[in-house]
């Protein structure tokens, strides 16, 4: 669900809703696999987390530039922009290499590959 400033009131406190009926349920039945379902949505409405930082694709140096961060409950966030280098392109790819061929290997071992 994401937040429209502009847009209608209709779900505003679903997630403050949600938070007060897990509260609900875990005080009543705390050892109950209900119980434990509701710890886990807390934990995912209220984990802070940064999802993603955009930027155009071409900026110049020294010159203002805009960026887009998705953001959920975090108050502040401090970025570090450093220059591009083509060593970075080869080390992203020897990481996603190394991701892919460990996502087959934990497959592999857990019968998901034929």
């Amino acid at each position: 669900m994401k937040y429209d400033p502009n847009g209608s009131d209709n779900y505003k406190w679903k997630l403050k809703k949600a938070l007060e009926i897990c509260n609900s349920a875990i005080e009543k039945f705390y050892d109950s696999f209900g119980a434990g379902e509701c710890r886990w949505l807390q934990n995912q409405i209220l984990t802070e987390k940064v999802d993603d930082v955009q930027t155009e694709y071409g900026n110049i140096p020294d010159r203002p530039f805009r960026a887009l961060v998705t953001y959920k409950n975090v108050n502040k966030i401090y970025l570090r922009i450093i220059p591009w280098t083509e060593s970075f392109d080869q080390t992203k790819n020897n990481w996603m290499l190394k991701s892919s061929i460990n996502d087959m290997h934990h497959k592999s071992n857990s019968g998901m590959v034929s």
